[in-house]
């Protein structure tokens, strides 16, 4: 409720994309460097039929945190996509390994399972709001 609507611009994507092609060369060249992605500032609330858990809003950082998401998201499909093939020419050892990532990933940054009133289901990691 704190943020605008989504504007990620073609501009900002790609500069966002040529940001992280040079963190990825410096590592690959063993010269890890850092790169900042920008502040997130949250307001922490209870979460309702779960223990001891709280849930996280933004405040700050909507767009950002957004735009990773979707790159997390579109990991998670060339995992699967790496799976199926995979499967397909049985080289097991490339599919486990593809399967397990994009269970961390998925797990981490999209969505996981939660006991909620004495039930499981899936709960999203980030909800986007629609600005008001």
């Amino acid at each position: 409720m704190y943020q605008r609507g989504y504007a990620g611009e073609k501009q900002e994507i790609d500069d966002f994309l040529k940001d992280l092609e040079d963190v990825f060369k410096a590592r690959k060249a063993e010269r890890p460097k850092n790169h900042f992605l920008g502040s997130i500032v949250t307001v922490q609330y209870k979460l309702s039929g779960v223990v001891g858990k709280n849930g996280h809003e933004l405040v700050d950082g909507q767009q950002g945190a957004t735009t990773f998401v979707l790159l997390a998201a579109a990991i998670c499909e060339q995992y699967k996509h790496i799976m199926s093939v995979r499967s397909k020419d049985s080289n097991k050892d490339a599919e486990r390994i593809a399967q397990n990532r994009l269970s961390v990933l998925k797990n981490r940054f999209i969505e996981f399972e939660q006991e909620v009133n004495r039930k499981f289901s899936n709960q999203r990691v980030f909800n986007p709001v629609k600005s008001r």
